[in-house]
């Protein structure tokens, strides 16, 4: 597990809030004797969040170990009111603390932000539409009793966001606000909300338009309440996607994503229904990185007793030993969860040709490679840093 500060990555700031959540909810629930409630929120809706973040965090740097002490230390501590000899053994054995644990004062809860919980469920919600989508993409078709062949398994995914709502979705989208009935939680009936929405210019030539919008609008008001009437999300959703890409594209099995603003799209007939919070995907099998020199290369696990051997891994000039790392992880699923630590040999000739010593693992001069190295592609081979990597480099995994 990693040390250091817990502001740079996402998935920690997730994490560190959804224990601040955890933390204020169930404490709240335990003082109004709410015994239920208190559980759902500090055992059920806590384990969720933690294997959110071991998900979310495999996909990048890894686990950070102030974080999983916390977690640890409250989680022992809030289920003592509901299995007190197990949380008493775990706080004297596991922690190593030496009074009980009925003793512990209750962790502190910090600041609660909305903001990150909701960009959490965002990319929850989009990662499993995408994958509902992408089974449709590769299952056969059938049109007027003919079975069509289907799509080629793709490699590449496409996700077409839009910062702010087309005009006449901002228009209906303040009407609606006003109306909102906030005490009965519902809406003008539709026919009235039609009334006065045709008369806003800017709604005017989508009318066809309108009252699917409203509807679906009404429906995630129902989900997620009074906030899906904002006209700008609460957190950057391309922020949320390119921070957790590598989640993403190992999510779907895929090798490649990118991000295309809606606005800037060609062909804004397609794009016409993606709003803030509802982006599109499209799928395709493509040559990556067609004008990128590249070179195949051999990757040795040197640890003995490992379920972990060797694998070809395509390195691509301008790749950093993390993209590399993730290609890895990608290519073989048991690394996907795994702390993967790349080494060159100092003798990129002679090195792989030595015979391993299973009790010195780190034998002929092996050399750990930094994870924001960038790999050089020469007609003589790959380097990094200058140092040449030939054919052959090894791994350790964690």
């Amino acid at each position: 597990m990693r040390t250091g500060p817990t502001s740079s990555q996402l998935y920690d700031r997730i994490f560190a809030n959804d224990i601040n959540r955890a933390l204020s909810q169930t404490d709240a629930h335990f003082g109004n004797t709410m015994f239920r409630e208190g559980l759902k929120t500090g055992f059920y809706e806590f384990l969720s969040a933690r294997d959110r973040y071991k998900e979310l965090a495999a996909a990048g740097l890894g686990m950070h170990r102030g974080l999983v002490e916390r977690y640890l230390r409250a989680q022992i501590i809030i289920l003592a009111p509901i299995c007190p000899h197990m949380c008493d053994y775990l706080w004297r054995e596991v922690i190593g603390e030496s009074g009980s644990v009925v003793g512990a004062a209750w962790p502190e809860a910090g600041p609660v932000d909305d903001s990150l919980t909701k960009a959490s469920e965002h990319l929850m919600e989009c990662v499993h539409d995408f994958r509902i989508k992408l089974i449709n993409y590769t299952k056969p078709n059938t049109k007027k009793g003919k079975t069509i062949a289907p799509n080629e398994p793709p490699n590449s995914i496409t996700i077409i966001y839009a910062n702010d709502y087309p005009a006449w979705q901002e228009k209906t989208l303040d009407y609606l606000k006003s109306t909102y009935n906030a005490a009965e939680n519902s809406f003008p009936d539709n026919k009235a909300l039609l009334q006065h929405l045709k008369t806003i210019p800017e709604v005017k030539p989508f009318m066809k338009k309108l009252m699917p919008f409203v509807a679906y609008v009404k429906e995630q008001v129902a989900v997620k309440g009074v906030s899906v009437l904002e006209s700008h999300l609460s957190f950057s959703e391309r922020d949320v996607f390119l921070q957790n890409k590598e989640y993403i594209l190992r999510s779907l099995d895929l090798d490649d994503i990118q991000l295309v603003e809606s606005a800037s799209h060609p062909d804004q007939k397609l794009v016409a229904d993606v709003c803030p919070g509802k982006p599109m995907c499209k799928f395709e099998k493509r040559s990556l990185n067609p004008d990128t020199s590249s070179k195949m290369t051999r990757v040795v696990n040197i640890q003995p007793c490992t379920p972990h051997f060797s694998l070809d891994v395509p390195v691509f000039d301008t790749d950093t030993v993390e993209d590399v790392i993730a290609r890895m992880k990608r290519t073989d699923r048991k690394l996907k969860t795994k702390q993967v630590t790349l080494y060159r040999y100092v003798d990129s000739a002679k090195g792989p040709r030595q015979m391993l010593a299973f009790d010195q693992p780190m034998m002929w001069n092996k050399r750990q490679l930094d994870l924001d190295s960038t790999v050089e592609y020469e007609e003589a081979g790959l380097k990094v840093g200058g140092k040449p990597l030939g054919d052959t480099i090894c791994y350790t995994v964690s």
